[in-house]
């Protein structure tokens, strides 16, 4: 199986290049998620697809990769069933970077509570 990279630049697909979110941190809270269609449906079409492919999200710091992705963790369950697709079938792991103890394989493959 072939593995595909696609890039997102969700700095580029806004336009004016102001960054109009807040910068406290990722959204938690889903009801707090609004925007970025675009970038929930590419994301969507290349995951649910006949032969998924794995996506990079590139932006610069502080414009919403954390939420967005947050987000689409939250949401895949019922966007897979809407596309007549079974959750079971994907396996999706929200890694964070910034934390230390991901700077390591054995942090990477801990479970955390």
């Amino acid at each position: 199986m072939a593995l595909v990279l696609r890039l997102i630049n969700i700095w580029g697909a806004m336009g004016s290049g102001v960054n109009p979110f807040f910068a406290g941190g990722a959204i938690a809270d889903r009801r707090f998620f609004v925007g970025r269609s675009p970038q929930l449906r590419e994301i969507f079409s290349k995951m649910f697809a006949a032969q998924p492919t794995s996506i990079n999200v590139v932006s610069p710091a502080k414009i919403g990769k954390s939420s967005l992705l947050r987000h689409v963790t939250q949401v895949y369950e019922e966007r897979a069933e809407a596309t007549g697709r079974k959750p079971w079938e994907f396996v999706v792991v929200d890694i964070d970077f910034d934390e230390s103890s991901c700077h390591t394989k054995s942090g990477i493959l801990t479970p955390t509570s």
